[in-house]
């Protein structure tokens, strides 16, 4: 039967290799399975996920709570984590690693837990994400983007050097890679769908998944998939069951942590 389809398929490209080949490949990208899942209808793993919002409103905080959630495998934010390593990189080119620390002391997360989140200050991109691989983490976070993309964040070329870099971590380790980006310069989003990515188009349309973040004057914050003229900004098959609609939180200072709204 095999042999069968070949030479029907063969026959149909008049005996083109090329053709047939790019028929075969749109086969199985057809096929292809939704990618693993880092957090249940929010984070893939082997994928760039960006998370964007104005600057000094909690996405670090943000991040740090779900490294946390990664290395213990508890959910984050009541959506089940797949973490079979329960290791995290955070390559920090902003908070220092006293800092980041901190944050996981009062999230109440013990020594022997912490050593499972690494954090790396500064540094080359290229030589971070080389150690970082040596370490098989399930999460990679990388924050903020604007330290680690060398050049002109308007152009094209770095950041499509920035997110080729790290989508090959990505596909080579299978970790889920999350990088946190500020909005567009001058914006005051009152919504998810009013927060845009700074710089190029680039940074639209590299990442398979776009989160939002975003603090309201009441004090709680809005955290989702970012939407653009009511259509969710990701690049999943419907498989993977994305969780569209946005969460409502509350921040405990004491305890550097956020809470879903009832």
């Amino acid at each position: 039967r095999a042999v069968d389809e070949a030479v029907k398929l063969l026959e149909l490209v008049d005996n083109d290799l090329g053709a047939a080949g790019a028929i075969l490949e749109s086969r199985r990208a057809r096929r292809e399975n939704a990618p693993p899942l880092l957090v249940e209808g929010l984070i893939p793993r082997g994928e760039i996920t960006l998370l964007t919002g104005v600057a000094k409103t909690g996405k670090s905080s943000l991040l740090t709570q779900l490294a946390a959630c990664i290395a213990t495998g508890q959910p984050f934010l009541g959506l089940p984590v797949n973490s079979p390593n329960r290791r995290v990189v955070i390559i920090t080119g902003e908070d220092s690693p006293p800092t980041i620390a901190e944050r996981l002391d009062r999230l109440g997360i013990d020594e022997a837990t912490q050593d499972q989140i690494i954090v790396m200050p500064g540094g080359e991109l290229a030589e971070r994400l080389q150690q970082a691989s040596k370490l098989k983490p399930d999460l990679l976070v990388v924050d903020p983007a604007r330290a680690f993309c060398k050049g002109d964040e308007d152009g094209s070329d770095a950041p499509s050097t920035f997110f080729d870099q790290l989508y090959n971590f990505a596909r080579e380790t299978g970790a889920a890679v999350i990088v946190a980006h500020q909005r567009t310069k001058d914006s005051r989003p009152r919504s998810l769908s009013e927060i845009v990515p700074r710089g190029s188009q680039v940074w639209t349309d590299r990442p398979r998944m776009s989160l939002g973040f975003l603090r309201r004057k009441d004090g709680q914050s809005v955290f989702g998939v970012r939407t653009l003229d009511g259509i969710p900004q990701h690049n999943l098959p419907p498989s993977a069951n994305v969780r569209t609609e946005p969460l409502v939180l509350e921040f405990d200072k004491e305890a550097s942590r956020f809470t879903p709204t009832k």
